[in-house]
């Protein structure tokens, strides 16, 4: 069975290098919690499209 992704919004901010110099700032991105985002939202077209299925 094959499944099609129809959307898929990655939202991010990125920061030259040169923006960061001298400043005491954390990472504009914690990567885990990025994955984590990232991964439920997966499940959650998932499931979505899994129930679709099923009214067909």
């Amino acid at each position: 069975m094959s499944i099609e992704v129809r959307q898929l919004v990655v939202k991010a901010d990125l920061h030259s290098a040169s923006e960061q110099i001298g400043q005491d700032t954390q990472p504009a991105v914690d990567m885990e919690a990025f994955r984590e985002e990232i991964l439920a939202e997966c499940r959650r077209m998932l499931e979505q499209m899994l129930e679709q299925r099923r009214e067909r």
